[in-house]
């Protein structure tokens, strides 16, 4: 028979740890790896810049929280991603 591995689930479950002006901590529940490796999450802020450019953080797993300094002026929406 045929193993089938599945791509891990979607990151869900975000909190806000800490929120101030100049910073903010994520912590999330790390997602069912299906039989896959979770190596890094990949964190994006948009927009951080006038331009519209996106910053990206990546952090290694299995950690799963981090701490974004400076919080980049103008920042709307933070995603995580494996």
């Amino acid at each position: 028979s045929a193993l089938i591995c599945l791509e891990p689930e979607a990151v869900e479950l975000i909190n806000i740890i800490e929120r101030n002006n100049t910073a903010i901590t994520l912590q999330w529940l790390a997602p069912r790896a299906n039989g896959r490796a979770i190596l890094y999450y990949t964190i994006t802020v948009d927009p951080t810049d006038p331009e519209g450019n996106t910053t990206t953080y990546n952090v290694t797993a299995p950690l799963t929280s981090y701490r974004i300094t400076p919080l980049p002026s103008g920042t709307r929406m933070i995603s995580i991603f494996y």
